[in-house]
């Protein structure tokens, strides 16, 4: 983490985290420091895109014919915000907008007719139990 840093994603050190997409290295915002809870959930959601880029994981696009505007990633990062909320028992406490974050993503999917993945709905409360493993 190096202060003046920013995320060629977001231009701006306000962020939680990003990972190169052609490197895997994951970089921090200053969102990311609030407390150790958030960073360690910034560090779970990098670490999915980190892991599937230095194993040779292709990361998950929009369709060729929906690509171009914008929004190629989101599909990747719907992805990890589902396995962040999925491991937020490890770090309870944080202050991350999973949730929103996600949904952010699916409602502009939703608008160009894409079709995007969607969180677990009846059993959301079991994965915010605390738990150490």
């Amino acid at each position: 983490y190096k202060t003046g840093i920013t995320s060629k994603n977001y231009q701006a050190a306000d962020y939680w985290g990003d990972t190169n997409s052609k490197t895997g290295q994951i970089s921090y915002g200053n969102l990311a420091f609030d407390d150790y809870a958030t960073l360690r959930g910034t560090y779970i959601k990098e670490a999915y895109h980190s892991h599937k880029i230095l194993n040779g994981i292709s990361l998950e696009k929009l369709p060729s014919d929906l690509q171009g505007l914008g929004m190629d990633t989101y599909l990747e990062e719907i992805h990890g915000y589902t396995h962040m909320f999925k491991q937020q028992g490890l770090f309870s406490g944080h202050n991350l907008p999973i949730m929103k974050s996600a949904q952010l993503y699916q409602f502009q999917l939703r608008m160009i007719g894409a079709s995007y993945p969607t969180f677990p709905k009846r059993i959301q409360w079991l994965y915010k139990i605390p738990r150490r493993w």
